[in-house]
């Protein structure tokens, strides 16, 4: 890997396993865009060899971190809250 000389190794989580597991809660229910990991790894290694301090793939992304820049917390988590079909009680559903 083009990397590993910097001690960066690609890193498989469960969080899509556990986010549609049918016998466990749902951890999301809705996805606004998945990314393919080889499109974010591209742009990640073109943006590191411009010497770009941070890489973020992607319009949608973009524009969610500017909202949560100029947005009051609340006010995001509620929207998130609201996508999510959430009502806010411990309960997940």
């Amino acid at each position: 890997m083009k990397l590993k000389y910097r001690g960066i190794h690609w890193v498989e989580t469960e969080f899509f396993d556990r986010a549609v597991e049918k016998n466990k809660k749902p951890v999301v229910i809705r996805y606004g865009k998945v990314y393919q990991a080889k499109d974010v790894i591209k742009k990640a290694i073109k943006d590191m060899e411009s010497s770009k301090d941070v890489s973020l793939y992607g319009t949608i992304n973009k524009i969610q971190i500017l909202g949560m820049k100029v947005l009051p917390h609340r006010l995001v988590k509620k929207i998130w809250m609201a996508y999510q079909n959430l009502d806010g009680t411990r309960k997940i559903r």
